[in-house]
């Protein structure tokens, strides 16, 4: 697993987490407790995809502000090259899929109320989640990735700890830097 440090270096199959400064931006930061509140990943043609009204695609460029003054992190998997482009193929035909809105809003009683369960094993399913919010959006593309590898007898060590994430639903922004971070540490490409 690497952080990519240098603007030039973000290629597709990278997936990312933003800080942003709009209402909707505090809430998330507000009830995540983080400073991350956003998540995408890169596609081709110098494209992202990201949930936000719909699942939409949006220039890359739209974050290089961002990028340069420490408000996008953006990381990149060992993964094959090959899992990832089938992975990406598969996210695009989310494109257009509508947001989540009505979960993400749960998550203001869910997150904390799950968080505290955990600590004593217990766990409530997030309602309304009949569509998935940005980083649920990653996790899935990540997971998908894992799956592909695994069935073309590969193993992608960076990336286990997407396939034991233990709530999807209540998965955030900052729960992916800390994974990813993490990953970092534990496997330094």
């Amino acid at each position: 697993m690497r952080q990519i440090t240098d603007w030039e270096d973000i290629r597709p199959g990278d997936y990312w987490s933003a800080h942003g400064d709009a209402w909707i931006s505090r809430a998330i930061q507000w009830v995540t407790q983080s400073y991350w509140n956003h998540s995408g990943q890169v596609i081709d043609g110098g494209m992202v995809q990201e949930a936000l009204t719909t699942v939409e695609e949006n220039p890359l460029g739209n974050y290089k502000e961002a990028f340069n003054k420490g408000n996008l992190i953006v990381f990149r998997s060992q993964s094959p090259r090959t899992a990832t482009l089938v992975a990406l193929a598969k996210s695009r035909a989310k494109t257009g899929q509508p947001y989540a809105w009505a979960g993400t809003a749960s998550l203001l009683v869910f997150v904390p109320l799950n968080r505290f369960l955990a600590l004593f094993g217990l766990q409530l399913p997030t309602p309304f989640r009949k569509w998935e919010k940005c980083s649920e959006l990653v996790l899935t593309r990540l997971r998908s990735q894992v799956l592909l590898a695994e069935a073309m007898d590969r193993r992608i060590p960076d990336l286990d700890w997407v396939m034991e994430v233990p709530d999807q639903d209540g998965f955030t922004p900052k729960d992916l830097v800390i994974y990813s971070l993490e990953a970092c540490k534990t496997h330094p490409s």
